[in-house]
């Protein structure tokens, strides 16, 4: 038995992975599950566009489209803020030009 969820034609590996990708909380994503709602919540969620929180809001880097600034977060190995900071000061593609060495990273 998989534990992956499709949502919308993604396929996420399991019900973590929605809880990350939607920023929604890991237990509600389980109570939904076990309801059999799971699905069809997260698509009611998006189709009437209700999203509680900055984080939870659709993010597009160099043309692709990320459900939210935590599956974008994710997919460039950065933390949550790093994207909403880029996101205010209008720099978010910057993200892609990511150098620098050390410890550090450097946004141009």
């Amino acid at each position: 038995m998989s534990n992956a969820v499709t949502i919308n034609g993604v396929e996420y590996p399991s019900q973590l992975a929605v809880a990350r990708a939607f920023g929604i909380d890991t237990g509600q994503v389980c109570r939904l599950a076990r309801q059999g709602r799971l699905v069809s919540e997260i698509e009611r969620i998006l189709r009437e566009g209700k999203r509680t929180s900055g984080r939870d809001v659709e993010t597009t880097i160099a043309g692709v489209v990320y459900p939210t600034q935590t599956a974008a977060a994710k997919a460039f190995g950065v933390e949550q803020y790093t994207i909403n900071r880029l996101t205010k000061s209008g720099r978010l593609d910057a993200i892609v030009s990511v150098s620098g060495s050390g410890s550090g990273r450097r946004y141009s």
